[in-house]
């Protein structure tokens, strides 16, 4: 496994995470990059990768497409990347990148099955099945990576409970609770890292974080950055009644209106305890650095 990765296929690669992925990887300048996409895609990449077009409904096809490949690293949704490792296993892929990220999909259990736990089976269903096939084939290793929720995303979509038109801040409970995150582009730096350090990284969940921070932290570092000095409309709302929220979305069928208040319950509720030990984590076996978020906040505030 000490053999350097060179050949990497990425699938997914014009998605919100693929796009920042293959950045690093071009930005790394030591890889030899193949896209997959769809015949009838009208994705544009930057140059340097070869593009190739793969029919993913055909085994052979993925198969063919993969032969020669050191790593595949997947950013499409879980539903799509069984038969894609199927046919990495066959092509002889020695690592794949599994389309992970975000939530912890180890701690979701059956008391969550109406809420997170219904939206993640699929990728806890992936995990299994990816844990399995390296058992059955060893020469095929897999790496996970949870990132938290993703910082400069997530203030862009609102998902952290800031939306910047009407300067209007959602706080959960005290808005006090710590809680990791993860940029976009520290994402791909982490999967490049993984790519680079193959021993410690085989057949393991890798827990990273750019930062940790609590919505009250983020609320102050808007304010300070903000140009206009216009006053923010704070409005805290309990945990309980954001997870409520959630579920009711969730029952009549809106999932993205469902899911982000489930987040938010899961990530910044009194309590929740997700805060990750940076001295601990993943980071430190990869490499990484520590973020300011600060950063991200000033690009946010400026576009």
């Amino acid at each position: 496994m000490s053999e350097e990765i060179k050949n990497v296929t990425i699938v997914g690669a014009s998605g919100n995470v693929g796009a920042p992925v293959l950045r690093a990887l071009l930005d790394a300048n030591c890889f030899t990059i193949t896209v997959l996409i769809r015949p009838t895609s009208t994705s544009t990449f930057p140059p340097g990768p070869t593009v190739e077009e793969v029919d993913f409904d055909s085994h052979a096809s993925l198969v063919s497409a993969l032969k020669g490949q050191d790593a595949v690293i997947c950013t499409v949704p879980e539903g799509v990347q069984q038969p894609i490792i199927d046919a990495a296993v066959a092509a002889g892929v020695r690592r794949f990148i599994l389309s992970e990220f975000g939530l912890d999909t180890r701690t979701i259990t059956t008391d969550q099955l109406e809420g997170l736990g219904k939206i993640m089976q699929g990728k806890v269903q992936m995990l299994e099945y990816i844990q399995n096939k390296s058992k059955e084939n060893p020469g095929f290793t897999w790496t996970a990576i949870k990132t938290g929720p993703f910082f400069d995303w997530g203030l862009a979509w609102g998902s952290l409970g800031f939306e910047k038109k009407t300067k209007t801040a959602q706080i959960c409970d005290s808005g006090n609770e710590r809680f990791p995150a993860c940029n976009l582009p520290f994402v791909g730096k982490a999967v490049v890292a993984v790519l680079q350090h193959l021993d410690k990284t085989a057949n393991a969940y890798l827990e990273v974080a750019s930062f940790n921070t609590t919505q009250n932290d983020i609320l102050a570092l808007i304010k300070k950055n903000s140009s206009d000095g216009a006053e923010w409309n704070v409005i805290h709302t309990g945990s309980t009644e954001i997870k409520k929220a959630g579920l009711e979305s969730l029952g009549k069928g809106d999932f993205f209106g469902g899911f982000i208040p489930l987040l938010m319950n899961h990530w910044f509720a009194d309590g929740a305890g997700r805060a990750l030990k940076l001295e601990d984590s993943a980071n430190a076996i990869l490499g990484l650095a520590e973020e300011d978020p600060e950063s991200a906040i000033k690009a946010w505030l400026a576009n």
